[in-house]
């Protein structure tokens, strides 16, 4: 077991650098790295264990990036969650018989959080808000326009990962405010990366 996590952490520790080449090629295509329509995905093969974590900015799966201030928002920001807690329909392993054992959805960065909001009712809140509202609501608001971002992370346990070729991604199917997405993938042995479109959704592991 400590001979597996270290490995794990070996790997996301390359995990750190694919990304940060990844991030850098895209500055030099563009001031900013923030882009609608593109996407990230890291992949790790670690024994018989396959790891992916999908990130995305939350306008290309919900169609905003502000907190949910409605419930159309709310809705919206429900029907991609549930989208993405669907490994098997997302994700398309070959040929190594792998089984999704982990999920887990961070859409945190859109949620309203409303603590003691109630409670403090009547206790000038409101004027305190008011008070409040010009110098942090239009800071805030910029923040969640420009870095809100969805984070979906995956486990997969593979009967045999020596047979693992490729890895088709069919997010593009699901959400169609995906335009590109940037796949990094790190093995024992090898690593990569490359882009991947609607008309070209396979990362070729080997």
């Amino acid at each position: 077991m400590n001979k597996f996590v270290v490995s794990i952490i070996a790997l996301v520790a390359t995990f750190f650098v694919l990304v940060n080449a990844a991030v850098a090629e895209q500055k030099a295509a563009s001031l900013d790295a923030h882009v609608h329509g593109l996407s990230q995905l890291t992949i790790a093969v670690e024994g018989e264990t396959v790891e992916l974590q999908f990130s995305s900015p939350a306008m290309n799966l919900v169609g905003f990036e502000h907190k949910a201030s409605s419930q159309k928002d709310s809705a919206a920001i429900k029907q991609a969650e549930s989208i993405l807690r669907q490994p098997d329909t997302l994700f398309s392993l070959s040929d190594a018989e792998c089984k999704p054992t982990h999920t887990h959805v961070d859409i945190s960065g859109l949620m309203e959080h409303h603590d003691d909001h109630d409670g403090h009712k009547g206790h000038g809140e409101h004027k305190d808000h008011d008070e409040h509202k010009d110098h942090d609501e239009h800071k805030d608001h910029d923040e969640h326009e420009t870095h809100s971002e969805i984070v979906a992370s995956y486990s997969f346990a593979c009967k045999d990962t020596t047979k693992l070729s490729s890895l088709r991604v069919t997010l593009f199917k699901s959400f169609t405010g995906i335009h590109k997405i940037q796949a990094m993938w790190v093995t024992t042995t090898k690593q990569g990366s490359a882009k991947l479109t609607a008309d070209n959704p396979i990362v070729l592991l080997r």
